[in-house]
């Protein structure tokens, strides 16, 4: 008698436990389309006011995930260029030049801007 109370009891309990969703089961969400804002390409840039020739640049930007800027100056026959959002470089000698960024976008949408930069800290 004591068995089959105690059987009667457990099975109670095991029903009670799945209709009452102790135990919920997973919930699928949709996930946020956190790739939908707006796309922008734009820098600025600061002259070092410690090291000579050293300009560092700012990232403006919004929505950009891959940047190739080009300095408008050559190092041993080739463009200077850097491959990151927010780069330091060193520039040869004081002047003028014709920085272009070029970005691509979460969308893949490519993004160019050109500036001239003042290089005044030799």
């Amino acid at each position: 008698m004591k068995n089959s109370v105690l059987y009667i009891l457990l099975l109670a309990i095991a029903c009670c436990f799945s209709a009452c969703h102790l135990f919920p089961q997973t919930v699928t969400r949709p996930i946020p389309d956190i790739e939908s804002g707006p796309i922008s390409l734009d820098f600025d840039y600061t002259n070092s006011i410690t090291k000579s020739g050293w300009v560092r640049f700012m990232d403006l930007s919004e929505g950009i995930e891959d940047y190739e800027w080009d300095f408008g100056f050559q190092e041993n026959g080739a463009s200077v260029k850097s491959y990151t959002g927010a780069p330091k470089i060193r520039f040869p000698s004081n002047g003028h030049y014709n920085v272009k960024l070029v970005g691509i976008s979460y969308k893949d949408d490519t993004l160019t801007v050109t500036k001239s930069v003042v290089v005044s800290n030799y």
